[in-house]
């Protein structure tokens, strides 16, 4: 299966289209701008950002439609909450958390099952604004990850490990 974004201009939802085929591609969301689906680690549920209840949390609900929406994160006034992907572990929900200025960013880890959220990378440009969706890679042992960052004006990369600990800049 795979779950794409529809954004027709007035509305935008998220479709689950069956990759075997069979079957028409049929909507999953409704009701505000729905975007960004992220498959949930067991291929189970969907997570994408809503506006649905007037900010821009995140969601998930059965990929096949037998469940309504439940609510994951509730964002500060001001802010909005984008899904990336899920922890290699398949534990935690990744996303990045914007200001509407979007000279702050911090890329996040949630646990769907406490709601417990934490701060994984801040990034902070006053100057200017802060690179929503900004390039991660994870290497093989699924604990750390390569951050690209202009943080000092230049691009850079930057060894972290998921506690959030500066492993080591790699470049400069």
């Amino acid at each position: 299966s795979m779950a794409v974004g529809i954004d027709d201009g007035r509305v935008s939802d998220i479709w689950i289209y069956e990759l075997a085929g069979g079957t028409a591609i049929r909507r999953l969301t409704s009701g505000g701008h729905n975007e960004r689906p992220v498959w949930s680690g067991d291929s189970k549920r969907v997570v994408y950002q809503s506006d649905r209840d007037g900010d821009e949390g995140l969601f998930w609900q059965p990929a096949d439609g037998s469940a309504i929406a439940e609510r994951l994160t509730t964002p500060e006034a001001g802010t909005s909450h984008a899904p990336e992907s899920w922890s290699p572990d398949g534990k935690s929900l990744l996303f990045n958390r914007t200001n509407r200025r979007q000279n702050v960013m911090e890329f996040c880890a949630a646990d769907p099952a406490t709601g417990r959220c934490r701060v994984i990378v801040r990034e902070e440009w006053l100057p200017s604004w802060t690179e929503n969706s900004p390039a991660r890679t994870f290497l093989e042992d699924g604990e750390r990850f390569i951050w690209v960052s202009e943080r000092n004006g230049f691009r850079n990369f930057y060894l972290y490990d998921l506690g959030g600990k500066l492993l080591a800049p790699l470049t400069s």
